[in-house]
């Protein structure tokens, strides 16, 4: 082959990429979206975390009563329902129910019990 004839194959073809980016475009890829993934399980974590802190303190500060307590517990609660099938988890749900209708409310230490409860699952 003349010169002429690989100087114009050579202008067709791209030029060969330098030798540190070779074979690090998949890994770079898949530590990039590994990341994505991590943080927003963190952040989805963290959030229903300080959303269940801030409820607690608000019923501690006594804004928020009983009956407004259990609504949102069970708001928390359906985000998670996975455990509808289990008994214990019926029996916990009708607790709440119990909090939620009834006009005096539930014993504060039920209260506290099923706040821990809940805090376990979230």
């Amino acid at each position: 082959m003349s010169k002429t004839q690989l100087e114009s194959i050579a202008d067709i073809l791209p030029p060969p990429p330098p030798p540190s980016s070779t074979g690090n475009i998949e890994i770079i890829i898949f530590s990039l979206i590994l990341l994505i993934f991590l943080s927003l399980v963190t952040y989805h974590y963290r959030s229903e975390k300080q959303q269940l802190k801030r409820l607690i303190k608000k019923h501690d500060k006594k804004i928020i009563n009983q009956r407004e307590m259990a609504f949102e517990l069970i708001r928390f609660l359906k985000k998670k329902s996975t455990l509808a099938n289990r008994l214990s988890h019926k029996a916990f749900h009708s607790q709440l129910q119990a909090a939620c209708y009834s006009r005096n409310g539930i014993d504060q230490r039920i209260m506290e019990k099923i706040i821990r409860r809940v805090e376990k699952w979230i």
